[in-house]
């Protein structure tokens, strides 16, 4: 389960939230139907641009294709609604991945990252632009037990956002010799 909260403020016109758009949807066509994945955009407040479910072709695309910026940034709603959304969820890999330019400092989204990673929630924070260079976003990615992206190319934002769910993807497969023991009698096994 990836659950992506991306900034949506008005600093993030034209090219940066095309690429963050891009990321998202590279992110959705990297899962597969049972994989969930939810879209939250946050300025200051959020909205579900595609909650947490598992992914459609073709309409997830075209919802994340629709988000629009404006308006400040605070990334705390965002976050909370992430976190909410996948605590709700029985599934065993649980990921946030935080976008933002904004340049904030909210000891409340430090302790949320905290709560979510002894949850088994880990989150990753990517800064762009301004953000790329932000000591804060580099701590809540620490205290999320997940990674930071430091970004200075919005058209790198695809790429990282397929790496991270491919990292989270794999971390579901375990590659180890295994023993069978017959425990009962069966034809089959004849």
């Amino acid at each position: 389960e990836t659950s992506c909260s991306t900034d949506r403020s008005g600093s993030m016109q034209g090219e940066k939230l095309r690429m963050a758009q891009q990321g998202a949807i590279g992110a959705a066509t990297a899962l597969t139907q049972q994989d969930q994945l939810g879209v939250v955009a946050f300025a200051t407040d959020a909205e579900w641009v595609w909650p947490l479910r598992p992914v459609v072709p073709g309409w997830t695309t075209r919802r994340i294709g629709q988000l629009q910026a404006g308006g400040g940034t605070d990334a705390l709603p965002g976050l909370q609604a992430a976190g909410r959304a996948l605590q709700a969820t029985a599934a065993n890999t649980k990921h946030v991945i935080l976008l933002t330019d904004g340049q904030f400092d909210s000891a409340a989204c430090h302790q949320l990252a905290t709560r979510l990673a002894s949850q088994r929630i880990t989150v990753s924070a990517v800064g762009i632009d301004s953000g790329a260079q932000s000591p804060f976003l580099r701590r809540l990615a620490h205290a999320g037990r997940g990674r930071f992206y430091p970004v200075d190319d919005p058209r790198q934002l695809p790429r990282i956002f397929l790496t991270e769910t491919q990292r989270v993807a794999r971390s579901l497969l375990v590659n180890q010799e295994v023993s069978p023991q017959v425990v009962a009698p069966s034809p089959i096994l004849t």
